[in-house]
Parts: C-alpha cells; sequence; structure tokens
C-alpha cells in the first residue's frame, strides 16, 4: 500500500499595482473589499487569478475599467481636438495670444 500524500495548501499573495499586499484571511474578493478602504481604485476592482507563481498563489487586483455611463472618456477628448484645430484656424491664433474667440465661431457646437 502506498503512502498518501498530504495536501498542502499554497500561502496566498495579493498584488496590485505592482505592490504585494499582505494576505487577510477570507475569500479574495473580502480581500479586495478590505483592501479598497486603503486604495480607493479598486472600490470597483476586480481579482484576476490565481495563478501559481514561485510556491504562491498569486491574486491580482485590477481597478475596473471605467467605460459605462462614463461622460467624460472618448467624447471629451474628440472635444478637446477638435477646439484645438479649431483655434488653429481660427483668425490666425497663437497660443501666446491672449485672444477671446466666441465659442460659436469654433464650429464644434
Amino acid at each position: 500500500m502506498e503512502k498518501a500524500e498530504a495536501l498542502t495548501q499554497l500561502p496566498r499573495k495579493f498584488v496590485y499595482n505592482n505592490m504585494t499586499l499582505d494576505d487577510i484571511s477570507g475569500t479574495p474578493d473580502e480581500a479586495l473589499a478590505f483592501y479598497a478602504d486603503f486604495y480607493t481604485d479598486l472600490s470597483n476592482g476586480v481579482v484576476e487569478g490565481p495563478e501559481i507563481k514561485d510556491g504562491f498563489m498569486v491574486y491580482t487586483f485590477r481597478k475596473a475599467v471605467d467605460t459605462k455611463g462614463n461622460t467624460r472618456g472618448d467624447s471629451q477628448f474628440e472635444l478637446m481636438a477638435a477646439v484645438a484645430g479649431a483655434l488653429d484656424d481660427v483668425r490666425g491664433w497663437e497660443p501666446d495670444e491672449a485672444t477671446e474667440i466666441p465659442i460659436g465661431e469654433l464650429g464644434v457646437i
């Protein structure tokens, strides 16, 4: 009869933003909620893993990507690019001039 091998649980590591965080008791989601009090980017974060590395089960915390309901993302960038382009075209505007240009003349509204 062969001897049964003992099962061992690998120790856990939690990683966020290239920092290793202390393991706390509980599930990885509970650890995420705990660390969200210290790192506010994690308040809507996600847990990835585990990944086995160097004898540890490594869980990675990532902040959630904000796309739904985002009113400032791509549309704000596009508006800023349109304004910058329009300023180049209107009345020979130069960045060092203090010229007031009515927003209606920019052609972005």
